[in-house]
């Protein structure tokens, strides 16, 4: 498994390749130790439906997560630290840096792609090596 806090070069980030699920399906957990969803998510023909769990009652419904697509948190989060390593979207590229770099990569762009559309942004980017 990748050291969440590894660098990694730009080339392996611009190769991640990570598929986008949308949530089907979502129900009460009632096995889970903390109250938490079992969540079903789409990846397409390819991948098919993949199952996780989530602990996410306080904050949503079952209603309310059918369509959500998380995956950018999940991958964003993860590559700046955060343990997201049981994630349904991150498991299956945590071996694989060039893939995980690249899914993170397109997923930075539809993030300020979209921050931007309401109003301009501004970033400043620090060197901090």
């Amino acid at each position: 498994m990748i050291n969440p806090k590894t660098i990694i070069s730009y080339e392996d980030f611009a190769r991640v390749d990570l598929r986008s699920g949308i949530i089907v399906k979502a129900e009460n957990f009632p096995r889970a130790k903390n109250p938490s969803f079992k969540i079903y998510a789409d990846f397409g023909p390819d991948i098919g439906i993949l199952q996780t769990s989530a602990q996410v009652t306080v904050h949503y419904s079952c209603e309310e997560l059918i369509g959500k697509n998380d995956e950018m948190a999940h991958v964003i989060g993860y590559l700046c630290g955060f343990d997201f390593s049981e994630s349904i979207y991150i498991k299956g590229i945590l071996n694989d840096p060039q893939q995980l770099a690249n899914r993170g990569q397109q997923l930075f762009i539809r993030f300020f792609r979209t921050l931007s559309q309401n109003e301009p942004i501004l970033m400043e980017l620090e060197d901090i090596h």
